[in-house]
């Protein structure tokens, strides 16, 4: 009996394990195509433009830098600062992606609320003892610090907008992600 319970436990592991693969492989990140660099920085630009002048609008509202100064300590999702920002950002990412991503989007705009909420709250522990020192201005140079540190396009390692943008290599005619623009657009592989 102790031996069939054993059996039965490892068919169950293992049946787990082949679906948990299955799931993996089925898995997909968006892909983003844009004709040639240029394009992708015009539309990663036309995302950082649109960002900073909502932020900016936002904060110099009475009612919502009121809103966000009382609750400086408790900064949560039903806040006018956060939903409207989430808003602008599912509906900004949704752009980029041209309509075609939107559970991913609204994924990574809930990353980008918490990384902002967490920021803030950074904020709020420097200014401890002196929270009346928090500025609108302060906190629209930590938000916006925080969502394009996070889509950057110029570090060693790849920002959230790099990973997802696929170029066609005019040499070998393939989609992918890392390209070097030399007189043409190409791949690592035809580059070197």
């Amino acid at each position: 009996m102790q031996h069939l319970a054993m059996t039965c436990k490892t068919l169950y592991d293992k049946d787990y394990l082949d679906n948990m693969m299955i799931l993996k492989e089925k898995e997909r990140h968006p892909v983003i195509i844009f004709k040639d660099i240029f394009t992708y920085f015009s539309s990663v630009k036309r995302f950082q433009i649109k960002v900073k002048n909502f932020v900016s609008d936002i904060l110099n509202n009475n009612e919502v830098w009121r809103e966000l100064k009382e609750n400086i300590n408790n900064i949560i999702d039903h806040h006018l600062f956060i939903k409207k920002l989430r808003e602008l950002l599912i509906k900004e990412l949704l752009s980029l992606t041209k309509q075609t991503e939107k559970k991913w989007c609204e994924e990574t705009s809930t990353i980008f609320i918490h990384s902002v909420k967490g920021a803030i709250k950074g904020l709020v522990l420097c200014f401890e003892n002196n929270l009346e020192s928090i500025t609108n201005e302060y906190v629209k140079n930590i938000t916006l610090s925080t969502i394009f540190h996070m889509i950057g396009t110029h570090e060693e390692y790849p920002g959230l907008f790099d990973k997802i943008s696929y170029f066609r290599c005019e040499e070998c005619k393939k989609l992918k992600n890392e390209v070097i623009y030399s007189d043409k657009l190409l791949c690592m592989k035809c580059f070197t």
